[in-house]
């Protein structure tokens, strides 16, 4: 019964974010917006909220600590972007087709503990790298050497590529 259990918790993993479902009704008297589905391995992840938490000085200031938490982990930095709305910014780019947990630490945002909620749940991944390569034909490199051609065509990336990533 036991291997029963384990193989059909294994089967039912599919790598995409855990459909959330709708904010509960104290989640949505304190949340405006949150990242979810699928982002560009460049995206901050943000939470908006429904009133302004940080003051204006705070604007643009890191959060230490950081009141993210990420399962598979990720390095960054968390930062009010503007008084209601909260981004981590991760320190890297993060891996193509990978999912995450998120959790915000509500109660370390909220001042002297007024958080109507512990804390805020989501999930989100990041898109899955792929490209489409549009061949256009030779075309003459030099007007004065018909022997030098050059092959033009457009590469388009599902997201952000740096050139070696690219060649």
């Amino acid at each position: 019964v036991l291997c029963l259990v384990v193989v059909a918790a294994l089967c039912t993993r599919t790598g995409k974010p855990r459909e959330r479902g709708a904010l509960s009704e104290a989640e949505r008297a304190v949340v405006a917006a949150f990242s979810s589905g699928t982002l560009s391995r460049e995206s901050p992840i943000r939470v908006a909220f429904q009133e302004s938490l940080a003051r204006p000085e705070q604007v643009g200031a890191p959060l230490h600590p950081s009141p993210f938490r990420f399962e598979p982990r990720i390095q960054g930095t968390a930062v009010w972007a503007a008084p209601d709305r909260i981004e981590f910014r991760p320190a890297e780019r993060l891996p193509d087709g990978q999912t995450y947990a998120a959790s915000l630490d509500l109660s370390a945002l909220f001042p002297e503990g007024k958080a109507p909620l512990a804390r805020f749940d989501f999930a989100f991944s990041t898109l899955r790298q792929s490209f489409d390569v549009a061949v256009e034909g030779l075309q003459s490199a030099d007007a004065t050497d018909v022997k030098r051609q050059a092959l033009v065509g457009r590469l388009v990336t599902a997201d952000v590529e740096d050139a070696p990533g690219v060649e």
